[in-house]
């Protein structure tokens, strides 16, 4: 072997026998992140260092090597066929021309170049000298440079060779996190930082990543014949591609799920608890991607997301993984007659899921968490718009231990998929959160099977503020419940009724609060709210506000007043600033119907009688707010509004052992600790004489 290739072979053993050594390389990103090795040129990563040098052997030994880089031929191992490798750093290179480029950048071999002591310098990287092999015997001082040729431990060269300054070279921003990085980082970025991200990809004329999501069905991801696409709320542009699932994936879902049925139904609450816990943890531990995931895709903000949906999903699993373990049966005694009645609860079997687009991985695991730790398994389907985060936690599952089958995602739309699986025979209860009028038609469907069905629906909420209300904590409290989210919650209160005394100086100072609610880049910590979820919620929202106007009805801020400034690359987003009305009439269907938008009609009133009757002068009754000092009163209009969660002097503060649902139109059933379980669980009582 010649010195020269002997140098080489000495820089490739170290790359894969000291994988520590590119923890202190501030060049290239590391290879080990969070004590997790991963591979630089497929999806590989191990905590073990001897496994992950193992592995990196595997694409050492087939490389053809090169002055300072090798191709890498190991198909076997890389999703890239044809890609190349820096010898010092073992960062991806994706084109041959980009070699020499980036090893002028590696930090290795310029100015960190931590040589062996054995280990010689590197031959020239081009120039007239390029093609022959300078025979340097090991330890030997550096022979001086000639003008056509560089050597790596120089500085980069100067002149016209020396590459342009990082702020001029060419850039893209990460579509999960927002980070602007050089465009030969980006897949490498991708593979390391939101490794639970990786997906198949297509590069379009702006270097974006766009995903392609898979079905999860028996513990593996299938592909789908056809796709819809899903735009990201802020940009207007293309975020994803979504199965576009139909019959056979839907049977396919189910028989995965029945077939797993016996297994998890068989085990103990406490074993059941343990998988929930542990999927748990590694969201938790994913919170960042899954949150930037959540805003991307839903259009709120990225604070929202952080603080509100992703720590709510996690606490989800571990409420229920919890609360499984600490349910009674009923038992009585019939002494006269010699015997003894008691009850037990057992897993109904296979459980249909569906679940909306404003809260998604909130209220997926709202349902997925007590179905699987009942001993349920589910077939779960999340909205066509919204279905990345359910994607993410899909690639959590086998590390938590869930057995294949028990939980399985099905994406695509719901007169498809959604219509499947409320069909489906062998899904003996559906639980779905959604409008009312898709309720109806899933009630039809679910007839002639008798199903079990708890349907949580939208919402028109009144807010009722008496005079004697601490008006500062009120407004603030009000212009939070009322535009929250985009005012895309169930729970909002568009509807706010204010005693006619106190009315001039709360709309003067709620006006002013809204206008204080920012509404920008989901990004920016600044802003209160985000987008809306598309193109066609922003115009529905929008012809109600102009419906409001056309009936004589005073914009005091938001759509068509207050002018949003937003940064270019979300000019084409779907933003709508908090509106306030006023002088609407209680029968205009924009007192009536659910706008699901930053979107609130103010309106005073008299009397008790007069605000209590007008707060439920609508057909939804799923929750609403009182203020005022007075107990009593508090107590008595509680009492009396239609709503199945009323709040007095707070809004949304929830125990999750309590029930939740909503009366009248606003949907059947209660979930939560008990009502929950109760759902998903089958009751039987036995009568044993003695």
């Amino acid at each position: 072997m010649t010195t020269l290739a002997a140098e080489e072979d000495q820089r490739t053993r170290s790359i894969t026998q000291h994988p520590s050594h590119f923890k202190d390389n501030p060049g290239p990103e590391p290879f080990c992140v969070g004590g997790v090795y991963t591979c630089p040129c497929c999806s590989y990563s191990s905590k073990l260092q001897f496994n992950f040098k193992t592995h990196m052997s595997n694409h050492l030994k087939q490389a053809v090597r090169h002055e300072g880089y090798f191709i890498c031929k190991c198909n076997r191992h890389c999703r890239t066929a044809a890609h190349f490798h820096c010898l010092y750093c073992g960062h991806t290179i994706l084109r041959k021309e980009q070699c020499q480029l980036h090893l002028s950048q590696c930090n290795i071999h310029t100015s960190r170049a931590h040589p062996s002591p054995t280990a010689s310098p590197v031959p020239p990287l081009s120039g007239s000298n390029a093609g022959t092999q300078q025979h340097i015997k090991a330890g030997s001082p550096s022979p001086s440079p000639t003008p056509a040729a560089t050597s790596l431990l120089s500085p980069p060269p100067k002149g016209p060779e020396r590459p342009p300054p990082q702020s001029q070279r060419p850039t893209v921003k990460c579509r999960h996190c927002g980070l602007t990085l050089r465009r030969h980082n980006l897949r490498l970025h991708l593979r390391r930082k939101h490794k639970t991200l990786t997906a198949t990809m297509s590069t379009s004329s702006e270097h974006q990543t766009h995903l392609v999501l898979e079905n999860y069905i028996g513990g593996k991801f299938v592909a789908c014949g056809d796709s819809i696409d899903s735009y990201d709320p802020s940009t207007g542009q293309v975020y994803c591609s979504v199965p576009d699932s139909g019959q056979d994936e839907v049977n396919a879902a189910v028989a995965a799920a029945k077939e797993a049925f016996p297994d998890w139904s068989s085990r103990s609450p406490e074993q059941r608890a343990q998988v929930l816990n542990k999927l748990a943890d590694l969201i938790e531990a994913n919170l960042d991607e899954f949150a930037q995931a959540e805003s991307k895709d839903q259009g709120k903000t990225l604070v929202f997301a952080r603080t509100v949906d992703i720590p709510r999903a996690v606490h989800n699993f571990r409420f229920f993984a919890s609360s499984v373990l600490h349910h009674t049966n009923d038992s009585t005694q019939m002494d006269h007659m010699g015997c003894l009645n008691y009850t037990v609860r057992s897993p109904v079997g296979v459980a249909g899921l569906i679940s909306p687009w404003n809260l998604p991985l909130y209220l997926l695991t709202w349902k997925i968490a007590p179905a699987v730790a009942a001993g349920n398994t589910v077939v779960a389907k999340p909205s066509e718009m919204t279905s990345v985060t359910a994607w993410m936690m899909c690639k959590l599952m086998q590390e938590a231990g869930v057995p294949p089958g028990v939980i399985n995602i099905v994406f695509g739309t719901g007169p498809k998929a959604g219509d499947t699986l409320v069909g489906h025979p062998d899904v003996p209860l559906v639980s779905f959160t959604g409008s009312t009028a898709t309720a109806q038609r899933i009630t039809e469907r679910s007839a002639p099977y008798c199903k079990k069905l708890s349907l949580e629906l939208g919402g028109k909420n009144p807010a009722l503020i008496f005079a004697d209300a601490d008006l500062e904590q009120c407004v603030a409290t009000t212009v939070r419940s009322s535009f929250s989210n985009q005012g895309e919650i169930c729970l909002c209160t568009s509807r706010v009724y204010v005693e006619r005394s106190i009315y001039p100086q709360f709309l003067e100072k709620f006006v002013a609060a809204a206008r204080q609610w920012k509404t920008g880049a989901p990004s920016d910590p600044g802003s209160s709210n985000g987008a809306l979820i598309s193109k066609e919620h922003l115009e529905k929202v929008r012809s109600f506000v102009a419906l409001a106007r056309s009936e004589g009805a005073t914009v005091h801020c938001g759509e068509g007043v207050d002018r949003l400034e937003l940064p270019a690359e979300h000019a084409g987003g779907y933003f709508l600033p908090a509106t306030v009305l006023t002088g609407v009439a209680d029968s205009s269907r924009v007192m009536q119907e659910e706008i699901f938008g930053p979107v609130v009609c103010v309106s005073p009133f008299d009397t008790e009688e007069e605000a209590v009757a007008r707060g439920n002068n609508v057909r939804f009754g799923l929750g609403a707010v009182v203020w005022s000092r007075d107990v009593g009163r508090v107590h008595r209009v509680a009492g009396r509004i239609q709503a199945g969660l009323v709040w007095t002097n707070c809004w949304l503060i929830r125990d999750l052992n309590l029930p939740f649902g909503g009366m009248k139109s606003s949907g059947t059933g209660r979930e939560g600790g008990r009502d929950s379980y109760h759902f998903f669980t089958e009751v039987k009582t036995i009568c044993v004489k003695h």
